[in-house]
C-alpha cells in the first residue's frame, strides 16, 4: 500500500485519518503543522500528502508550494481537505494539480475512495499552487 503524509492540526481528526488509512493497509506519517510535515517529507518522500488547508504558521496552500519546491522532481500527489473549501477554490486546486479535494466532515468510505483514486490516477501537477 502507500506511504501517506497526513497534515492536520486537530488531533482527533488526525487520529481518525490515520486509523482509517492504516486499517486499509497504508502507512501514515503525521504532522500537526507545516514545519513537521516538511521534515517528514524530507526523511521519506510520501506517495500522497493529505493536507488540511487551515494550519498553524503556514496554510495548506503554502505547505503545498513548500513541498513542491522540496520535491526535486519527485511525484507529488496532494489531496487538500477543509471544512470551508469553496467551489471556486476547489476547482482552482484541481486545475493546479491537486489529486482531489475532501470537504470535512470526512466519511471513512469517502476518504479511502479518494485516496485510492488519487494514488492510481496519472499526475496532473504542472503548475505552482495559487
Amino acid at each position: 500500500m502507500a506511504n501517506i503524509l497526513v497534515v492536520e492540526d486537530e488531533p482527533s481528526v488526525r487520529d481518525f485519518l490515520r486509523l482509517t488509512l492504516v486499517s486499509a493497509g497504508h502507512t501514515c506519517r503525521e504532522a500537526a503543522g507545516p514545519r513537521r510535515a516538511l521534515e517528514l517529507a524530507q526523511e521519506h518522500w510520501p506517495d500522497l500528502a493529505l493536507i488540511d488547508l487551515t494550519l498553524p504558521e503556514r496554510d495548506g496552500w503554502m505547505l503545498w508550494e513548500d513541498l513542491r519546491m522540496q520535491s526535486q522532481g519527485r511525484l507529488l500527489r496532494v489531496v487538500l481537505c477543509g471544512a470551508a473549501i469553496s467551489d471556486a477554490a476547489g476547482a482552482h486546486a484541481l486545475e493546479l494539480g491537486a489529486a482531489a479535494i475532501l470537504r470535512k466532515p470526512i466519511r471513512p468510505q469517502k476518504l479511502l475512495a479518494t485516496v485510492l483514486a488519487a494514488l492510481t490516477a496519472p499526475s496532473r501537477a504542472t503548475e505552482k499552487p495559487r
